[in-house]
């Protein structure tokens, strides 16, 4: 699956069911643990990676014996310094708790800077 959406949060649902239908072959805890973080990534992307402006670029590739996400936005390079909290109580004490659950749900996630 390969979606470009508008920076708006009303088009997260739309991006979920078409998250869904890809991860149709894949187990229902992993399924849901990568609709999770593609939804909080893209909810980071479109509030703070694209400014309101860019969209926002999702893919889900499903092969044999893994499931890759990706989300890209074309905003600055990382979030304010704020969002990237360094343990579990900054995370907790901050606006948000997508990145959070990001390195909760998944064994193996990162930022992928381009410039």
């Amino acid at each position: 699956m390969q979606l470009t959406i508008p920076p708006s949060p009303a088009h997260l649902a739309g991006l979920r069911r078409a998250a869904r239908a890809s991860l149709r072959d894949v187990s229902s805890e992993v399924a849901e643990e990568i609709l999770v973080a593609v939804n909080e990534a893209a909810t980071n992307a479109i509030l703070y990676g694209s400014g309101g402006r860019q969209p926002v670029e999702v893919a889900v590739a499903v092969t044999a014996d893994w499931v890759e996400a990706t989300v890209l936005d074309h905003g600055p390079a990382l979030p304010p310094s704020s969002r990237l909290a360094t343990d579990d109580t900054e995370a907790l004490t901050a606006h948000g708790r997508g990145l959070l659950l990001l390195r909760r749900l998944n064994a193996s996630w990162e930022f992928m800077l381009h410039g």
